[in-house]
This record gives C-alpha cells, sequence and structure tokens, in this order.
C-alpha cells in the first residue's frame, strides 16, 4: 500500500511556477519559483516511484514511502524510498543510479558509469549506512514501535541502492568491502523477499506481524516528522485550478546532456542560472560545455 507519494509532483509544480494572485510582486512571484526549483531538484523520480509501487503496492503486508525528509538532531535524513512490513521490516531504497552502473573498489572509492562517461562520485555505501543508523535512531527516539505483551520487536532496518540492470556493476572480492547492498532495480523485489524468507526462517515462532491498525499508527509518526522542501502551506495549496497542466516531467536528479547523476547542490546552481544552461539540470561538465556556447562570438575586422 503507497502511504506517501513524493512531494515534486507536476501538478504541484506547474501551481507553484502559474500561481498568480492580485498585488503579487516580483518577490512573491520569485518565491513561488524558486520554491518550484527546489521540488525540481528531488533526487526521487516518477520512474523509481512507478517501479517501487509495481513490485509493492498492491501487497497488503507492505507500506510504501516515497520521498521521506526527516531533520533531526540538527542533520536531514532524506531518502527515496522506504519500505515497511508488517514484521517491523525496513528498507532503504536509494534509486538516484537507476539509469546508471557503478564501479566499486576495494578501499571505498566509487564511479558512476553512463552511456558516455564515467566520474568518480562520494560512496553511495556510505551515505545508505549513514541513513540506516540515523533511522534506527529517529525510530528508536520516537517511541512509536508497537509492543507485543509489553516487548518492543527488533528493529530491523536494511538498505539498497538500485542500479540499470542493463549495465553491469563491477565490485572487488566480498572479502574485500561487503557491496551485496548495490543491486540491479530489477533484483529488488527478489532480493527482500530472499531476505525476508531467510530471517523467517531463522526467527521460527519467534516473529511477529502487526495488524494494519498498529502498522498505520507507526507510519504515521513517521510522516509526521517529514519536512518537505517548502513550507506546509505551499504544500497543501488547492490545485484543482492547476489539473489541466500538462507540464513534461523533468528528471532532475540526473545531468539532461550525458545522463550522470547530479547533487543538490549542482542541480540548485542550475535553477539560478536557468537562462545560462536553458532551464536544463547539467552536470560540471556540461555546464562548462553550455556557458561556451552561450557566449557570444566576436567578430574581429581585418
Amino acid at each position: 500500500m503507497i502511504i506517501k507519494k513524493r512531494d515534486a509532483s507536476k501538478t504541484r509544480i506547474a501551481y507553484l511556477e502559474n500561481y498568480e494572485a492580485p498585488g503579487m510582486d516580483s518577490i512573491q512571484r520569485q518565491g513561488l519559483k524558486q520554491a518550484a526549483a527546489r521540488l525540481r531538484a528531488d533526487s526521487t523520480s516518477d520512474n523509481a516511484c512507478s517501479q517501487i509501487d509495481s513490485y509493492f503496492s498492491e501487497s497488503k503486508d507492505w507500506l510504501v514511502i516515497h520521498d521521506l525528509r526527516i531533520q533531526h538532531a540538527n542533520r536531514i535524513l532524506q531518502i527515496n524510498h522506504l519500505l515497511i512490513s508488517n514484521a517491523c521490516e525496513f528498507y532503504i531504497v536509494d534509486s538516484r543510479y537507476l539509469k546508471n552502473g557503478l564501479t566499486l573498489s576495494a578501499n571505498g572509492q566509487c564511479w558512476v558509469q553512463s552511456n558516455t562517461q564515467k566520474k568518480s562520485i562520494a560512496s553511495p555505501l556510505k551515505k545508505l549506512n549513514r541513513d540506516i543508523r540515523m533511522l534506527r535512531d529517529i525510530i528508536e527516539n520516537a517511541d512509536q514501535l508497537p509492543r507485543f505483551l509489553g516487548i518492543s520487536p527488533t528493529i530491523n532496518i536494511q538498505g539498497y541502492i538500485l542500479t540499470n540492470p542493463a549495465q553491469k556493476i563491477q565490485r572487488p572480492p566480498s572479502s574485500a568491502i561487503d557491496t551485496s547492498a548495490v543491486i540491479a532495480s530489477d533484483m529488488l523485489f527478489a532480493t527482500v523477499w530472499e531476505k525476508r524468507q531467510k530471517r523467517h526462517s531463522w526467527m521460527g515462532s519467534k516473529i511477529n506481524t502487526i495488524d494494519s491498525a498498529t502498522l498505520h499508527k507507526l507510519t504515521q509518526a513517521l510522516l509526521s516528522m517529514h519536512s518537505p522542501a517548502v513550507t506546509t502551506k505551499l504544500m497543501t495549496a488547492n490545485l484543482s485550478n492547476v489539473e489541466h497542466l500538462q507540464h513534461q516531467e523533468q528528471d532532475t536528479a540526473h545531468c539532461a546532456q550525458c545522463g550522470t547523476p547530479v547533487s543538490i547542490y549542482v542541480r540548485d546552481q542550475c535553477f539560478r542560472h536557468m537562462s545560462v544552461y536553458r532551464g536544463q539540470v547539467l552536470c560540471i561538465p556540461c555546464q562548462a560545455t553550455a556557458r561556451n556556447e552561450s557566449r557570444p562570438s566576436i567578430a574581429c575586422g581585418f
């Protein structure tokens, strides 16, 4: 069951970009456009959500949360997708590399590979491990776990980083570093199902499932901590007058030219200079190319 969809829907972005009200000044109008740009900078794409939904949305045993953003202890936890089972199992899914392949080294270095280039990136495995620790801390401190005869179940939190099935994952031997969290996107359901079956088999009769009402209460406790990238007022605005707008969905998690993933900082930079980059999100090398092309040529007379 889908509990939360992504905040950055094309209808909401269209609403912010096209909203007009009597007496609006340029500063207010620019503020709405900046809010729309922050939503466009969301790394959780519609394609990724659709793929996750195709596996888990119809099952009564699973709850799906897309685009969860929680501020905790002066840090931001940003999760593309969170899967919660009726046995209190949590799976964090990082879909930023859904269009790419990954190359991993024994010393922890990582490269992302597209059809055209390969470049070094910060380790998504380190981020995933930080996210798992942070989510565990949030859940334990929230004191919202259901109890069975006064005893809370053990929190089981795991995570996966999805890559393009058409791109080979290059990784070192498992004895050097554990990279099992990096999987092709089409293996997600089978991998989660296999892990769940093994855990249930090992736990045997000790495993407990949670009734739907209790599970719903748990997810609502998490959602109450969600902090969207724009203000709550803009997130709850009336969208009925822009439902007819058919804006093309933009994938701003990747460079529009070469397809490699881009960071939030790079996306924000592109949105601040829309005229230079023609309204596209570009990686740093492609930004340099666009800047060179936008410079006026100087005619030399003799």
